[in-house]
């Protein structure tokens, strides 16, 4: 599935041009949208592209497509020659490194005088000059310059700890925590401008500020994280060789698994840029623990995350240990998911029965099935997928998990129940695997 489009409506102004429309689009596919003027075809268009806001629905887009625009009538500078309207709203490097290309495409459109000036173009030649533009979106260039790790050639330096190479070892076992209060921070040296900071946390998410110095030598902030996330990447435009990350107001401590730094350029796909839970998701993964949901689910998060661009909303029961949930993290990042997991709170047991799980401390069974109702309720799925009802390997949580699952069903579409839980909107899962 390139793209998909549910239970669509779209108004304009006090008119409805679609209600509760659907439509998908397969690779091959050739679809054209047929209807007489005024009728919304173009705002349709507009919509699927992203270009506008549907008033109601859901549209998912394959992650590994682009989406280009042909408006019906492209603005166009008449004194501009093709060659010119083709690379107009792209940077001038752009051009450098793909004009053989842009004039490739001309010659196939059946526009091989590159220095005519647009002015002079039919209706029909203004239309394809149009479309190489379009087409040039997709050129491997149009993409921003990959920034360079360079964490290697940096300096670090903190007061008064001595393992800061555990930042840079690469290991998620190891790292490096901070003084307390006004000691809190890790200076960056660089030898050229550092561009971003992918920091991982080990555990304790901080709210972080990035500062450099002004011309005084005074520290001020130029960038803040969320402190959202186990793995933050920030994003910086100053320009400058040196760089400290510190808790937000100074307060609080580190604790870092890993740090790499960035020259500048767009961040590596590899680096993790997580969004928020989702609020509505076509399906929710449910697991036990890390791991799970990669060994025992048969493919599903790969294939409709990666490969399909649905809307998967992955949860956990047990956190287990620190490291682990920045293996988790990779393992649903390299999958295609990218909204930030759910994590219970429940301890990590090992018992072969159901009854011997919920009979651990941490693990009534109350609890296991009002947090799996929860996240029904916060990111409302269509589908709920999950594990063995007799747990892989007879595990007491992996039973508790397929337990749970069925149990919260009904717990979370009962509008009566509301006792002790914090979304109040009950939720109907349609079903569940």
């Amino acid at each position: 599935m390139l793209l998909s489009a549910e239970h669509l409506s779209i108004n304009f102004g006090s008119r409805q041009l679609l209600e509760d429309v659907n439509f998908y689009l397969n690779e091959g596919d050739k679809v054209g949208v047929i209807g007489i003027n005024g009728t919304g075809k173009s705002t349709f268009l507009k919509v699927l592209a992203g270009k506008l806001e549907a008033d109601a629905g859901t549209i998912s887009r394959n992650p590994n497509v682009q989406v280009s625009l042909l408006e019906q009538n492209p603005p166009m500078e008449d004194d501009a020659t093709v060659l010119e309207q083709v690379f107009l709203h792209f940077p001038k490097e752009f051009r450098e490194l793909n004009e053989y290309e842009a004039k490739s495409m001309l010659n196939k459109l059946g526009l091989p005088d590159y220095e005519q000036k647009v002015g002079t173009l039919s209706g029909g030649q203004r239309k394809r000059v149009a479309l190489a533009a379009a087409l040039m979106m997709f050129a491997p260039a149009a993409l921003a310059q990959t920034a360079q790790e360079i964490t290697d050639t940096c300096t670090l330096s903190a007061v008064g700890k001595k393992t800061l190479g555990r930042m840079t070892d690469g290991q998620y076992q190891t790292y490096w925590a901070s003084s307390s209060g006004s000691y809190a921070y890790v200076e960056i040296e660089a030898e050229e401008a550092v561009g971003g900071l992918y920091v991982q946390f080990y555990e304790d998410i901080a709210a972080l500020e990035v500062q450099t110095t002004d011309d005084a030598g005074a520290w001020r902030t130029v960038a803040v994280s969320g402190g959202s996330f186990l793995n933050e990447y920030i994003a910086l435009d100053a320009g400058t060789e040196t760089v400290r990350i510190r808790p937000k107001d100074g307060k609080g401590r580190l604790f870092i698994a890993e740090l790499h730094v960035f020259g500048e350029g767009d961040a590596p796909d590899w680096v993790q840029q997580w969004e928020a839970p989702l609020d509505k998701a076509d399906l929710l993964a449910l697991a036990a623990h890390p791991d799970d949901e990669l060994l025992f689910l048969g493919g599903t998060i790969p294939y409709y995350a990666g490969e399909m661009g649905r809307k998967v909303q992955v949860a956990y029961l047990v956190p287990t240990m620190p490291y682990r949930r920045l293996e988790l993290l990779d393992g649903l990042w390299l999958c295609g998911v990218k909204n930030y997991p759910m994590i219970g709170h429940f301890p990590d047991k090992y018992q072969l029965t159901l009854k011997g799980m919920y009979a651990q401390k941490g693990w009534s069974r109350e609890s296991v099935y009002r947090f799996v109702a929860e996240t029904y309720r916060t990111c409302r799925p269509d589908v709920v997928v999950t594990q063995d009802v007799n747990g892989e390997y007879g595990h007491g949580a992996h039973r508790a998990a397929a337990d749970a699952a069925q149990a919260a069903i009904a717990l979370a579409a009962d509008e009566n129940n509301q006792e002790k839980m914090t979304h109040s909107e009950p939720w109907q899962v349609k079903k569940l695997y």
